[in-house]
Formats: structure tokens, C-alpha cells, sequence
């Protein structure tokens, strides 16, 4: 068992005093985040990058409330935001288009217009939303990206485990080299579990 050291109460103060210091100096040092209005999130500057599983608009009291996901992201206000368990014509949710009333809920809430794509994983063969004049389509669920920036349409990539995400590209993103070719912009690819790129 080794000895332990006993510090005068003196030299334990004066270590804490330069702890209290180099802590606020640091502080004074980091970059500040904007002001934002009550209730929003704010980060340093940078890009951010939101993914959210929406789990069909259904809130925490298992009631499809689509509005929950909507103030969600208009408070993080993110600058791209990766969307799982997105469905549209689905008689259990309205026979909704997600993709769309979640852009146009969040261009409301922040003022900003939010554009959006989507691409459907599966399908079932009901009808039912578009018969009755409430959908376009048969029931489908997919993923999708959201941003206040143009988007290119949303294209597949097979994922690492075998399942499919699903890619776009925003303008606003910086360009940087990737594998392919250093001419290329960022791309953002989300698959179920989260956003790769």
C-alpha cells in the first residue's frame, strides 16, 4: 500500500485557486454562442447536424401528434436534420404527408423556408388514404432530410450492415474531400441507426 501525501490545507487552497482560474480563463477564451429567443437551442458556430426517429409522429403518450416533432426541431433549429420512421398515407396517421407538413410546420415556427426529401423503404399494398381523396399513394415509411436549404433529391446507399440509408446534398455545406474525389461536396447519409457520411 503506498503513502499517501498530505498537502498543508495552504497548498490544497492555492491548487484550487488556480483550478477556479485556468477554468474561468478558459471560459473567457471560448467561443460564445449567439443570443437566440427563449426556448431555442444554441451552439457555437459550425455546422449542425440533427437526426431524429419521429416514430411516426407519435408522441410520449402514444398519441400521433406530429406537432411534438415539429417544435422539437424548430427549437434545435439544426442546419440539416435526418428523419427515420417518416410515413405518408397511412390511415393510422391521417393518411399524412409527413415529409411535408414537418417542413412546412418548422418553416412556420422559425421563419425560414425548410425544404425536404424523402425516400420510402416499404410499401403496403393499402389503398385506403388514397381511395378516400386523402393521399397520393400507397401507405409507405422511409427516411428523409430536412433543411432551410435547397436539397437534390434523395438517392439509396446500401449501408455497412446490409440495410439501405438514404442521401442527399445542401449547398450550404462546405466542400471537403471525401474517398471519391476532392471535388465533391459533404453528403449526408442516414440509415435508421443515425446519420454516416
Amino acid at each position: 500500500m503506498g503513502k499517501r501525501l498530505a498537502y498543508p490545507s495552504r497548498m490544497r487552497h492555492a491548487f484550487w485557486i488556480l483550478v477556479a482560474a485556468a477554468a474561468a480563463a478558459a471560459a473567457l477564451r471560448a467561443p460564445q454562442a449567439p443570443p437566440v429567443a427563449s426556448g431555442t437551442y444554441a451552439s457555437p458556430p459550425g455546422v449542425k447536424v440533427m437526426t431524429f426517429n419521429i416514430q411516426h409522429g407519435v408522441d410520449g403518450d402514444q398519441h400521433y401528434h406530429l406537432q411534438t416533432s415539429i417544435d422539437t426541431i424548430a427549437r434545435i433549429n439544426p442546419d440539416i436534420v435526418g428523419l427515420v420512421e417518416l410515413t405518408r398515407n397511412h390511415p393510422a396517421y391521417n393518411c399524412d404527408d409527413q415529409p411535408k407538413l414537418i417542413a412546412d410546420g418548422v418553416s412556420q415556427a422559425t421563419g425560414r423556408h425548410w425544404t425536404w426529401v424523402y425516400r420510402q423503404q416499404w410499401f403496403t399494398p393499402n389503398t385506403e388514404c388514397m381511395q378516400s381523396g386523402r393521399g397520393d399513394a400507397k401507405e409507405s415509411e422511409g427516411l428523409g432530410f430536412l433543411a432551410p436549404d435547397p436539397l437534390e433529391p434523395a438517392a439509396f446507399v446500401e449501408a455497412w450492415n446490409g440495410g439501405l440509408g438514404v442521401m442527399t446534398r445542401t449547398p450550404r455545406l462546405p466542400m471537403v474531400p471525401i474517398a471519391e474525389s476532392s471535388k465533391k461536396a459533404v453528403r449526408e447519409a442516414m440509415v435508421h441507426a443515425g446519420l454516416v457520411n
